[in-house]
């Protein structure tokens, strides 16, 4: 079961089990402002994926408005998620990419406009 816990500015997700003896808490990932967490199927085994995104570059081009997010993802390793973004390449490059064409098809108010390199 994931469930979103905290407050509108600053949600974290958590992934719990509930077994006989209780409900028990897999994995907690604070996702700042952003505040999406998929389960996607991404490699062959039954375990699904997580695939987030942070906030980490929070005014990184000077508004918070104009900042982007990385996108994150982590995988079961039999007893725990763990960061595994680096085994998804595909899947990252495929959420830049999406983010890129959002944020580039907004117009600023601004004379500059940052340039993804």
């Amino acid at each position: 079961m994931v469930v979103q816990v905290g407050y509108i500015a600053a949600p974290s997700w958590q992934v719990l089990e509930r077994t006989k003896t209780g409900v028990h808490n897999l994995f907690t990932f604070d996702v700042g402002n952003f505040g999406n967490l998929e389960t996607m199927q991404l490699d062959t085994d039954s375990k699904l994926e997580l695939v987030g995104s942070s906030d980490m570059l929070a005014y990184f081009a000077g508004g918070y408005a104009y900042s982007p997010s990385v996108s994150v993802v982590f995988d079961w390793n039999g007893s725990k998620y763990e960061l595994a973004s680096q085994r998804f390449p595909k899947v990252l490059l495929k959420k830049a990419q999406e983010s890129w064409r959002n944020y580039s098809s907004h117009k600023f108010s601004t004379s500059q406009t940052p340039v993804l390199v």
